[in-house]
């Protein structure tokens, strides 16, 4: 049987200020070189207030927080996002999430996230569906 049930809050996640230097570092690994990336002139003439991270940032938060949530799981077997606003330089974030669902033989949890500023804008919203390990007493699925 599961610990895990629907409409199950889970704790929220902080995630430290992304800092100009890893918006850059992941605009150099990803290729990703838009200009709303790179300087707080260009961002501001195309209408954001300050430098934007890359929503993979974001996004990548979001799914590291299901390691502290579910310590249990074996694999993120689905992830879908969808970008709400921009998260910008400087800015933390707070990860929460709500299972929605659980499957009938305790294998997978679909968790419901979304990933806010201190300032409470929602910069992501999705569901994330983890495959639990069999060895601790959950089904696997084939």
């Amino acid at each position: 049987m599961s610990n895990y049930y629907s409409g199950m809050i889970l704790s929220h996640i902080h995630i430290p200020a992304v800092t100009k230097k890893s918006i850059q570092e992941y605009a150099e690994v990803s290729k990703d070189q838009n200009i709303i990336h790179l300087e707080q002139e260009n961002a501001k003439k195309a209408g954001f207030s300050n430098i934007v991270a890359h929503g993979m940032i974001g996004a990548a938060s979001a799914a590291q927080a299901v390691e502290k949530w579910i310590p249990e799981y074996e694999f993120i077997s689905s992830y879908h996002v969808r970008f709400k606003a921009p998260h910008y330089v400087n800015e933390s974030l707070t990860i929460n999430g709500t299972i929605i669902s659980t499957a009938e033989d305790c294998s997978k949890v679909t968790i419901e996230i979304n990933a806010e500023t201190e300032q409470k804008n929602v910069i992501l919203k999705g569901k994330i569906v983890v495959q639990l390990r069999k060895e601790n007493g959950y089904a696997s699925s084939k």
